[in-house]
């Protein structure tokens, strides 16, 4: 049995993405994840939708303006062919604006 948290993280609404590239995004968000924990995040932009699985591999704390900022990497795992294709195509759109 897996033990692992899977949490759903809607894109786009509750956290910056600060870079992103094919094997991983890092994200500035208000609340923390648990080190080594899985998430699916839910990409949604134009007309892409679709699910990637993360696990959580670096949390750096920042306080800015009296309030704590987390700085998480996550690793993307288990990518089929499909979620790739439609990670590239959003890493492109992205870059065009």
């Amino acid at each position: 049995m897996n033990n692992k948290k899977i949490t759903k993280i809607e894109f786009l609404r509750d956290f910056i993405i600060k870079n992103i590239s094919e094997g991983g995004i890092l994200i500035e968000a208000t609340y923390s994840l648990p080190l080594n924990s899985t998430h699916f995040l839910r990409i949604s932009y134009k007309e892409l939708d679709f699910s990637i699985k993360g696990i959580v591999k670096r949390i750096e704390k920042d306080i800015r303006n009296d309030k704590e900022i987390f700085k998480i990497a996550f690793e993307f795992i288990e990518v089929n062919s499909k979620q790739r294709n439609n990670l590239k195509e959003f890493i492109n759109l992205v870059k065009k604006g």
